[in-house]
């Protein structure tokens, strides 16, 4: 789904129209210089300024500007050919380098939220066509507001970054995953139903009673996490429409758990116990 945008294929095409006339001009200069070299030394062998050995030597002169005049355009367009195509090959990677950025959520490198919505969307026709199952998943992390309070934004940025690298660690190659804005993920389990679902918060939740999600000398962090679940087609057959339904979803599991606050670090499990599981919408 990486592909170019409009715009920066047409600048990419314009650079390449611009050096193939450099390049033309280059094949010309490389024709029509040693043929003016040849007429020079052609004159000047016929001048009766040089010695008795002269002709000998306009004959070897000669013969270069012939050599010159054969072999220089192919040695200017192979030279100017390879100078294109290195060029080129910068332009390709300069262009890609600017479309990860375009596509990526610059703290956690995951996908931002609008490759994440135009990956849905082609998720959701494969699944059309494929009779397939699709599941998107929400989660956001609940107090992150308590945490900047009391740590920092640093430390929140940590959590952040931490809670994405679990998120990549639990979830499968195929699954796409992203950063929505804030404190707000989504995973797009390809191929995956309910039991999948249930299978990634479960992962999700063993992984996180392992560590925390951000450790820093004596700070260790934990976070609630509260997670909406909507299935195609069942809940929607739209992004919009799957995004809404795991919305409400999250956001009701979100009104039942509390932030759980201690005398010392920060301290919340991610998810309290699997019965949270049951309250995942039935699709």
């Amino acid at each position: 789904m990486r592909n170019r945008t409009p715009e920066m294929e047409q600048e990419t095409q314009t650079l390449m129209f611009q050096l193939e006339k450099v390049y033309r001009l280059a094949w010309w200069a490389g024709l029509l210089v040693p043929a003016l070299i040849i007429a020079a030394l052609l004159l000047i062998g016929s001048s009766e300024l040089l010695p008795p050995w002269g002709d000998f030597l306009g004959a070897a002169l000669l013969i270069l500007g012939l050599l010159l005049a054969i072999k220089g355009p192919g040695y200017a367009k192979s030279r100017h050919l390879a100078a294109f195509h290195t060029f080129h090959a910068n332009i390709t990677r300069a262009t890609g380098h600017l479309q990860t950025r375009a596509e990526t959520d610059p703290l956690t490198s995951l996908y931002n939220r609008r490759y994440f919505v135009d990956s849905l969307e082609a998720q959701i026709e494969r699944a059309r066509l494929t009779k397939g199952a699709l599941t998107l998943v929400l989660l956001d992390i609940d107090g992150l507001k308590s945490i900047n309070d009391n740590y920092g934004h640093p430390v929140g940025d940590g959590v952040i970054v931490g809670f994405a690298e679990l998120l990549l660690a639990v979830s499968r190659g195929g699954d796409v995953v992203g950063r929505l804005g804030g404190d707000e993920f989504g995973v797009i389990l390809v191929d995956s139903d309910l039991r999948g679902a249930t299978a990634f918060a479960r992962r999700l939740w063993d992984r996180s009673e392992q560590e925390p999600l951000y450790r820093a000398g004596d700070v260790a962090v934990r976070a609630d996490v509260s997670i909406g679940v909507a299935g195609y087609p069942q809940g929607g057959d739209t992004p919009q429409d799957l995004l809404q339904t795991a919305d409400g979803d999250m956001y009701a599991n979100k009104a039942s758990r509390q932030l759980q606050t201690h005398a010392g670090p920060l301290k919340v499990a991610a998810l309290s116990s699997l019965s949270d599981l049951d309250s995942i919408t039935d699709f």
